[in-house]
């Protein structure tokens, strides 16, 4: 899975105060996880075990948190996170 997905990925978890488990499943069968993420109807975007590594290299390794800072960067600039004075966002 690209880093970038992972990215929303972990954004969607947080915001949404879930499990590495439950936001592994609904990835996989809820419509707006698979929205988010992109991904098919029958696709199973990641595992557990994926979600959990990804979170370690953000937290042991500077470059690797590259792409998710990029992301916000580009979605503040593009408004997408505006939110009336209110930022949320997870790293």
């Amino acid at each position: 899975m690209r880093p970038s997905l992972l990215c929303v990925a972990r954004l969607v978890q947080t915001h949404e105060r879930c499990s590495d488990t439950e936001a592994r499943d609904r990835s996989a069968v809820d419509r707006r996880g698979k929205v988010a993420l992109g991904a098919g109807d029958r696709e199973k975007p990641f595992t557990k075990s994926t979600l959990q590594l990804f979170r370690a290299r953000l937290l042991l390794h500077e470059k690797a948190r590259y792409p998710l800072v990029r992301s916000l960067t580009v979605a503040k600039k593009s408004g997408y996170l505006r939110s009336h004075g209110r930022l949320r966002a997870a790293i």
